[in-house]
């Protein structure tokens, strides 16, 4: 998450920040791993832009996301809701 930290936080919400940035740098599953993991850190902000550029890798292509689905279903089961 570190390697694009930079590039998700700062702002306001309704800017997708350099997302478009993040998918072109995103070339092996360690680097969508790290990405990913953007999903579970508390700041709102960077998970909504973690959120659209992993949108837009899922478009351009399957190859990192297979892993997505079971991930988050095992997280949802585990994390607390918050109201």
């Amino acid at each position: 998450m570190k390697k694009f930290e930079h590039l998700l936080s700062g702002g306001d919400f309704r800017s997708i920040g350099h997302s478009n940035q993040i998918v072109s740098q995103v070339k092996t599953q360690e680097d969508f791993d790290a990405l990913f993991a953007g999903f579970f850190i508390p700041e709102r902000l960077i998970v909504m832009r973690v959120a659209d550029a992993t949108e837009k890798l899922r478009l351009k292509t399957h190859l990192f996301c297979k892993n997505m689905l079971r991930i988050f279903l095992t997280s949802a089961i585990q994390r607390e809701h918050r109201t």
